[in-house]
């Protein structure tokens, strides 16, 4: 995988976070942004992380480890057709991923954290035949 730049305001969101989950979750969140970031230096917007971070690691912890990492559900639109919506998801998800990989499917697989024939399987599903569908 190439190595990714993170910018100084994205590094400092970072540095902010607790981590609940330690040092998994971190590097499952840079892998997460480095698949999905179309930038380079990867920015602070493209870490799923709340966006009051520093606001809350200053006061002192006003608010939970569970709220921390789940408050970018709030972020996400109403839907009237959940499984349309997740089956939607997935699939931009897979795409990007095949993109940031050049196409290379046994790659892409690893990093979603799928098995080489999950990943084909979801591919003729959704009827993606290559990276740059």
């Amino acid at each position: 995988m190439p190595r990714r730049r993170l910018s100084r305001e994205a590094l400092a969101k970072l540095q902010h976070y607790d981590f609940p989950g330690n040092a998994r979750e971190l590097r499952n969140l840079i892998e997460r942004a480095s698949i999905l970031s179309v930038t380079d230096p990867i920015t602070e917007e493209s870490l799923p992380l709340p966006s009051d971070v520093s606001e809350s690691s200053d006061e002192g912890g006003g608010r939970s480890s569970q709220d921390k990492s789940s408050s970018w559900i709030g972020l996400l639109p109403e839907v009237d057709d959940l499984r349309t919506f997740l089956t939607g998801v997935e699939k931009e998800i897979i795409l990007r991923t095949l993109k940031s990989t050049g196409g290379a499917q046994a790659e892409a697989a690893r990093r979603l954290g799928l098995s080489r024939s999950d990943l084909g399987y979801k591919l003729a599903k959704f009827g993606i035949r290559g990276a740059e569908e």
